[in-house]
């Protein structure tokens, strides 16, 4: 396929139609090709620096998968810093997504960062990139900027909350429609949303959510999704359902580098230290397991139907 092509398809994609790799998107939602029935798999947020943490974080990924087993990896958005790529063959793709990831063999299922969209916010440019690099790597998903999958006992929606409080139009209000709809008709037992913002955090660098993107996660997610994982805060930490909002939310954007956390707001757990989130699905029980660089497992939380 031309580049040239690939551009256009891509476009396409960011003005909500449709991408390739056998998925339906935008107003539509994938099916899982063959019925499932657990799901396991690791959530890792801001990840793109090309240095030796993100090299460490990825080791203890790929051991942790090859000891407990991964359908697939999801990054939280700020996949390549400082200021995401310019095209598929950017040289940026080799040291911070290739080799580090898409090396291990698994689906990278990426969402986009604020960092992704370039210096000059939103560059939907460099946004267009990641969504083309799909089509010439079949191991890195990102088939729209928002887009939803049904896969055995999860709805998985992947969402694109950094453009929220620029001027982006309906782009919010679209997103927000996308989710009541496909969460409202769903009948796998769990849902849960991927987004590079927070709604709730200790992040001393990045606080809680403010304005449009506070207003959606409370209007839109609260009622429609049981868990919101999240990056964007250099940390680790899990939230209880906050009063109003019975969703947990997890932040897990220590993929690369972390910053110190405060004391703010009550959580269950919070850390510093570099590492990621492994989840296991099935219809009856959700695990989050909190592991740190080292391989330690120093949270665990589990919800159940």
């Amino acid at each position: 396929m031309s580049k040239r092509l690939l551009a256009i398809v891509a476009s396409l994609a960011l003005l909500g139609g449709f991408v390739g790799l056998g998925k339906r998107v935008g107003r539509h939602l994938h099916q899982a090709p063959t019925p499932v029935a657990s799901l396991r798999f690791v959530v890792v947020g801001d990840t793109g620096t090309g240095l030796p943490n993100e090299y460490l974080v990825a080791s203890r990924i790929g051991r942790t998968c090859a000891e407990r087993g991964c359908d697939f990896l999801v990054l939280l958005g700020d996949n390549v810093y400082p200021g995401g790529v310019t095209s598929v063959d950017d040289p940026q793709w080799e040291q911070k997504v290739r080799a580090p990831y898409l090396s291990m063999g698994y689906r990278v299922r990426a969402i986009l960062g604020g960092h992704d969209y370039g210096d000059d916010f939103p560059d939907l440019t460099r946004a267009n990139a990641q969504l083309a690099y799909s089509k010439v790597e079949p191991r890195w998903e990102m088939p729209a900027r928002f887009h939803g999958s049904s896969e055995g006992p999860a709805l998985l929606l992947f969402l694109d909350t950094s453009p929220f409080g620029y001027s982006t139009g309906t782009y919010a209000a679209e997103q927000a429609a996308y989710v009541r709809e496909i969460a409202g008709s769903a009948t796998n037992p769990w849902r849960i949303a991927f987004g590079h913002d927070p709604y709730l955090s200790n992040g001393s660098e990045h606080g809680s959510a403010t304005g449009e993107r506070a207003a959606f996660l409370t209007d839109v997610l609260c009622p429609n999704v049981d868990v919101y994982f999240a990056g964007h805060s250099h940390h680790r930490e899990v939230f209880a359902k906050p009063d109003g909002c019975p969703v947990t939310q997890v932040i897990s954007g220590a993929g690369a580098k972390t910053f110190p956390v405060v004391d703010e707001l009550p959580s269950l757990f919070k850390s510093s230290t570099l590492g990621f989130a492994y989840v296991t699905v099935d219809p009856g029980r959700l695990t989050i397991d909190m592991v740190d660089a080292e391989g330690l497992t120093d949270f665990t939380l589990t919800l159940t139907r």
